[in-house]
């Protein structure tokens, strides 16, 4: 099921993003359009309702009124931040997971160490999993219980573009199958470790097959 809603005047967002194919730097030009400003009327509470879950990045009315129509129904929140941006406590508080690079999670802690800063974080705002990314490191995952870490790939990096939206599509896809976290660790960071190989954009994308080689060949 999907709800798309198309407004007469308004613009979606976009970004251009150059890359150096010397160093593999990139600059990234992002026109916001309506990005920030979508109204949380246009939500229809029935279709975040009936989703597995519900995952989000930014904070505009809409992405609240979403994630208090997942909270209503018992729809798990994961939330992506690629920085500390004004909005996202108070979207921790209405969050079960967050995926997060281990600058934003240094930030939001003033804890240095990844494993600390994402246990302060956990407590703080009483989320279920915080997972820490540490790019070539590998990743980490914090639980009330437990903390799992899974080192990277060693790959050949020609474009980081779209590794880390990579790598949350692929740690979500195996929490939703019910995988230990070791497993889904190794699983997202095979498939960020793939899309920084290429600069291919999203045709670059790996396959299940793609990731679950290299995990095998290490």
């Amino acid at each position: 099921m999907a709800s798309v809603r198309l407004v007469e005047g308004e613009k979606s967002p976009f970004s251009f993003v150059m890359v150096d194919s010397q160093t593999g730097r990139r600059s990234i030009a992002f026109y916001p359009g309506c990005a920030f400003t979508v109204p949380a009327e246009v939500i229809d509470p029935h279709v975040i309702q009936s989703a597995k879950l519900l995952h989000v990045d930014i904070s505009t009315p809409a992405v609240f009124a979403a994630c208090e129509a997942a909270r209503d129904a018992g729809v798990p929140v994961s939330l992506d931040a690629n920085a500390l941006y004004p909005g996202l406590e108070e979207l921790l508080h209405l969050t079960n997971i967050f995926i997060t690079a281990q600058e934003i999670t240094c930030g939001l802690s003033e804890k240095q160490d990844p494993v600390e800063s994402g246990k302060h974080i956990l407590e703080e705002y009483h989320l279920d999993l915080v997972v820490v990314t540490l790019g070539p490191g590998g990743s980490i995952a914090v639980t009330q219980n437990d903390v799992a870490t899974a080192p990277g790939f060693s790959v050949e990096v020609v474009d980081t573009t779209g590794a880390g939206d990579v790598y949350h599509g692929a740690y979500l896809f195996g929490y939703l199958q019910g995988w230990p976290i070791e497993r889904t660790l190794r699983f997202a960071n095979a498939a960020g470790a793939i899309m920084c190989t290429t600069q291919a954009g999203w045709a670059g994308i790996p396959t299940r097959e793609a990731i679950e080689k290299l995990m095998n060949s290490e």
